[in-house]
């Protein structure tokens, strides 16, 4: 398998230091973050720039674990908007109740017991 995502991309001081972890472990499930985080980098960059002033935009994103590591993606969310000029107006917590469509997933990878809504709206 090849590593999708450049090593020297900074997530923040947090994420960086918990994908430093995950690589020890494993250098392919730490690229595959660092993917999965580029990617939705580059969706907030395309939200924040086609929202309107006043306009919202709305996230459901669950948090991971990766190899024993919780990477906290609507904590990553936040910060990301944040730095595009999107405030949270509301943050709701959802508890997973059924899991009638779900994939496959690592065996390191842990379920995800709750997913966030975050709503962001643009200066």
């Amino acid at each position: 398998m090849k590593i999708l995502a450049s090593g020297n991309i900074s997530f923040g001081s947090k994420i960086d230091g918990q994908l430093e972890k995950i690589e020890k472990q494993s250098p392919v499930r730490a690229a595959i973050t660092r993917e999965y985080l580029c990617e939705m980098r580059k969706c907030v960059d395309e939200l924040s720039r086609i929202a309107m002033p006043g306009g919202r935009v709305v996230m459901i994103v669950g948090n991971n674990r990766v190899a024993g590591e919780i990477v906290e993606n609507d904590a990553f969310l936040i910060d990301e908007f944040k730095a595009r000029n999107l405030s949270l107006d509301l943050w709701l917590l959802d508890k997973i109740r059924a899991r009638r469509l779900m994939r496959s997933r690592h065996e390191t990878a842990g379920l995800i017991d709750y997913e966030s809504i975050l709503v962001f709206r643009k200066q």
